[in-house]
């Protein structure tokens, strides 16, 4: 959904000259435009990489915004909730892959 939305921003930059032979006239445009009428989301869910590719990754929520030059920025949104989220699902990971050791006392587990 994030790329779908961001596809349709484009930036431009360019210079039009027009000489008559007795004057010049110079047009320079820039900005950010749009080529397709969309509406940008507030809130965007991404799934990144943050830990151990073995658990399944935390879904995290951010803010987007859009900023002029065509510039966009991700800021986290979730108040660290995938943190808490990440740290349970390698402590289950951990407690089913190491079952044995640690039943056998071979492994303590700590938190």
């Amino acid at each position: 959904m994030l790329l779908d939305t961001i596809k349709y921003i484009s930036t431009e930059a360019k210079v039009e000259t027009v000489d008559n032979g007795i004057s010049n006239t110079v047009t320079a445009t820039t900005g950010v435009s749009l080529k397709k009428e969309i509406s940008i989301p507030p809130i965007v869910k991404l799934v990144g990489y943050r830990t151990y590719r073995e658990i399944e990754q935390p879904e995290t929520m951010y803010l987007l915004r859009a900023e002029d030059g065509g510039k966009l920025a991700l800021f986290e949104a979730d108040g660290g909730e995938w943190q808490c989220v990440a740290q349970k699902r390698v402590s289950e990971y951990l407690y089913s892959e190491l079952s044995e050791q640690i039943d056998s006392g071979k492994v303590v587990i700590m938190g």
